[in-house]
């Protein structure tokens, strides 16, 4: 029961903190609030056990209640979640500052939270008043309870985050938690008949049942809370820190936290046997002693395996090595890596909640008021220790500084044990004394950071230096330059490229990011308001910059890091532009709050497979968000790689097409696809005048992105919403409650995305093929020479992608040949006739 109680448990915690995302937002402090209501419900329902039910008989029956109430409250609260966002948006009007919302959020949170989870901390002293009623028994059982407890919530984490929410959405893995509790209810009820040690009621027991401790008990109350704060403030650096090398993907980081509460669960069942060595309060302060120790010496071995170069090419999803392998290979590999790295120091922290409860208790007779007193301390100082491990440790000390001043801290309160129990033996203080000595030298002989090695400068190469390096509460983020050519600069952002330079102009990377700002504007040239969803180098905005009508330039990025590291590109001036807002925030979240209407809202998308983070923004919900917040004339503009998965591209079609009444797609091969969805249709609007284009883009940055002409961005209209969505009929939209897109591209083999290109271009050849909508849903692009031209390139480049290089290259010819200005046909047929000479010298 304890296991499969710990399952549910942690398989609700995983779907709420991605449920409640949706309302509250997906940054730090977010996170941080579903974390606290959680934790904190689950403290005060452990606590409260004892008084509530202090005369009950048969604490098997209310451990039954417990799990039939839990399944009962998660079934409706559940449900009841996605109803909250439009009902927070209102409420949060009333906060006019951060600090306002903030508290807004928390208070939400613990309200919300408050029942299901007082019930699921409640089974903790519910179980050990089941199964505990003698001294024997508390070291026999306790650690175990707790033990299988915590193995079974790493189950949880294991299934419910990796299997059930994928399959089955969020909501239906709540509802196989919810059979879970029902059938422990079941079974517990069916025990109901069998006595229990002893009938007396909870709390009382026999007479020789003191449990004497040296220690007093505020200094056992303080190991608490510590361990507490500490143990969650690793788990909170080292998720981030082995990001480095399993990558930033739903099933990475699950597996991740499935080995760390393993640790603590296998830790936890260790009691017994070192209750059987005696001298508990000692054995307390060298648990700690080896929690520091523990703690660097894994992070120095993290350190190691990034930075040996064979080694790094062996463990890490950025090399080529790892990535080439089937999925669950990767896992594998992620396993061990974690494993090498927390299952040390997770032995030792699980070892410790159990060991200071036992040395809490004082008294069999008090079991349930202590052990629940002991799990409500240890809770508050995990808050705590979330908190402050995502807010401050993590950006002002680093994954591998913060774990400098934990392992400082556990050092400290072993010896602070010691020190309670009067005059220790000098044999006693052994380990304390060595454990410091390790601990100052790991400090020293450890540098500040671990390398993220992440794409590089050169999309896998390290021909770059990083000028600048910051782990923010969101992500790390890196900019990089080359060496002998400092204007090249790339922005990396968890080891994956997110924005380029104008030194990279010419280049299908910095091209998009020209397309993402002229497409809006040329296709009504009313627009005046415009919003973007990331900030990156800046080049964007940058551009939209250049078009001195618009009014207003708004920017949400949810990391600082990213604004930090864009001034050091040129296009960072833009943040000075007098028209430009930052907001730090989740998109989601800003888009549901705001009350502001935009003519544009440009969002770049991207689908990679060790970088899941953008699924929340290609899902239904964001694009309601979006819709809601445009002006009547206003539009949505969404950038999807030429490559992305195939599959993933028509779930992308499919969400886009069920949310905008008009959307239209833009094609530039190879790499660029640009949805455009409106509640009002693209035709006849009026178009950004050709001359007035060129006289904007008179310094020439997006001839040298072959945009030298506004005809160029309308030629790559290649279908309408009427056209392409009978074609992905049978693609299934992609939900907040169910983020098809947020695991796929891990789970993709290598040939899925060879093939991709191919697949995508060909499926927007056949929508183009299809009859077009009649009257005023049809866009025109015209019938000029650049649209022409573009028509041919797209075949040339299905040509290409088939490895038909030469015939590729004869239509590009032909293409030349309507339109000899086209600066992209030009490029793409000298691609294609190397790669046509590259083939004639293959034997």
């Amino acid at each position: 029961m304890a296991l499969l109680s710990g399952g549910a448990a942690l398989i609700y915690e995983v779907t709420w903190a991605r449920m409640l995302a949706l309302t509250f937002g997906s940054t730090t402090l977010a996170a941080s609030a579903v974390i606290a209501g959680f934790m904190g419900g689950m403290g005060l329902g452990a606590r409260g056990y004892a008084l509530v039910f202090r005369r009950a008989t048969r604490p098997v029956v209310v451990y039954a209640c417990l799990e039939l109430g839990i399944a009962l409250s998660t079934a409706i609260l559940s449900r009841a979640f996605y109803s909250l966002p439009r009902l927070f948006a209102e409420m949060a009007d009333v906060a006019t500052t951060d600090a306002g919302l903030h508290a807004l959020r928390f208070a939400l949170v613990f309200v919300l939270l408050l029942v299901p989870s007082a019930l699921m901390g409640a089974t903790f002293p519910a179980l050990c008043t089941v199964m505990i009623r003698s001294v024997r028994q508390v070291d026999r059982r306790l650690g175990m309870i707790y033990g299988v407890n915590t193995v079974g919530g790493a189950l949880g984490v294991l299934v419910g985050g990796m299997f059930l929410a994928d399959r089955f959405g969020l909501i239906g893995a709540v509802n196989i938690a919810n059979v879970v509790n029902l059938l422990v209810a079941a079974v517990a009820l069916g025990l109901r008949r069998v006595p229990a040690a002893g009938a007396a009621p909870i709390g009382e027991a026999a007479a020789d049942d003191a449990l004497p401790t040296a220690l007093p008990r505020i200094v056992i109350g303080v190991v608490l809370f510590v361990s507490g704060f500490t143990t969650l403030a690793y788990e909170i650096l080292w998720l981030r820190a082995l990001r480095y090398g399993v990558g930033n993907n739903s099933y990475a980081l699950s597996t991740v936290l499935v080995v760390f509460l393993l640790g603590l669960g296998l830790g936890s069942l260790l009691l017994t046997r070192v209750l059987r060595r005696g001298a508990p309060e000692r054995a307390l302060a060298v648990c700690q002693c080896a929690v520091g120790v523990l703690s660097l010496a894994g992070m120095a071995g993290l350190l190691w395996l990034l930075s040996a170069e064979r080694l790094h090419d062996t463990v890490s999803i950025y090399s080529a090595a790892v990535w080439e392998r089937a999925w669950w290979q990767r896992l594998l590999v992620d396993v061990g890596l974690a494993t090498v790295v927390l299952l040390p120091a997770t032995l030792a922290m699980g070892l410790s909640f159990p060991l200071s409860s036992r040395l809490f208790l004082g008294s069999v007779r008090r079991l349930g008021a202590r052990v629940g007193g002991a799990y409500l301390l240890a809770n508050l100082g995990s808050i705590a220790g979330a908190v402050a491990g995502a807010v401050l440790l993590l950006p002002r000390c680093g994954t591998l500084g913060g774990t400098k001043v934990l392992a400082v801290v556990n050092v400290g309160l072993g010896a602070a044990v010691l020190a309670a129990l009067g005059r220790p033996a000098a044999r006693t203080l052994a380990a304390p004394v060595v454990a410091a000595v390790v601990v100052a030298l790991l400090a020293v002989r450890l540098p500040p950071a671990i390398p993220l090695r992440g794409e590089g400068i050169l999309l896998g190469t390290d021909k770059g230096t990083a000028v600048f390096e910051e782990e923010g509460d969101q992500a790390t983020v890196q900019v990089y330059e080359l060496t002998n050519r400092p204007l090249i600069k790339t922005m990396t952002v968890d080891g994956y490229n997110i924005g380029w330079s104008a030194a990279w102009a010419g280049t299908e990377m910095y091209r998009k990011q020209v397309l993402l700002a002229h497409l809006p504007v040329v296709l009504d040239a009313r627009i005046r308001h415009t919003l973007n969803v990331g900030l990156g180098s800046g080049t964007t905005l940058k551009t939209l910059a250049a078009y001195p009508d618009l009014e207003t330039l708004d920017c949400v990025e949810i990391s600082r890091s990213v604004a930090r590291g864009c001034v050091l590109f040129p296009e960072g001036s833009v943040l000075s532009d007098p028209r430009f807002k930052l907001i730090v925030d989740d998109a989601v979240h800003y888009l549901l709050r705001s009350h502001k209407k935009y003519d544009a809202i440009i969002s770049d998308g991207k689908q990679h497979p060790f970088y899941s983070g953008n699924a929340i923004l290609l899902c239904r919900e964001f694009y309601e968000y979006a819709r809601d917040d445009l002006s009547e004339h206003g539009m949505f503009v969404q950038w999807i790689p030429g490559g992305t998965l195939a599959t993933d591209f028509r779930t992308i079609l499919r969400t886009m097409g069920e949310v905008f009444p008009y959307v239209e797609v833009f094609a530039y091969p190879r790499a660029s696809i640009l949805m455009v969805g409106s509640t009002a249709p693209l035709a006849g609007r009026p178009v950004l005048d050709a001359g007035r284009f060129a006289e904007l883009t008179r310094d020439g940055a997006a001839g040298r992105s072959f945009i030298e002409h506004r005809d160029v961005l309308l030629a790559g209209w290649a279908a309408s919403r009427d056209q392409f969505m009978p074609l992905v009929a049978d693609a299934a939209p992609s939900t907040w409650d169910r983020l098809i897109l947020d695991v796929s591209s891990f789970k993709a083999a290598v040939s899925e995305w060879d093939g991709a290109e191919s697949a995508n271009f060909s499926l927007l050849q056949a929508a183009a093929r299809a009859p077009r909508p009649a009257g005023e849903r049809s866009f025109d692009p015209g019938s000029g020479a650049y649209v022409q031209s573009a028509n041919l390139m797209r075949q040339a480049w299905l040509e290409y992608f088939s490895r038909q290089f030469g015939k590729g290259a004869r239509i590009a010819q032909q293409a030349l040949r309507v339109n000899p200005q086209d600066r992209a046909a030009q490029a793409a047929l000298r691609t294609m006739q190397q790669r046509e000479a590259q083939e004639s010298r293959v034997p």
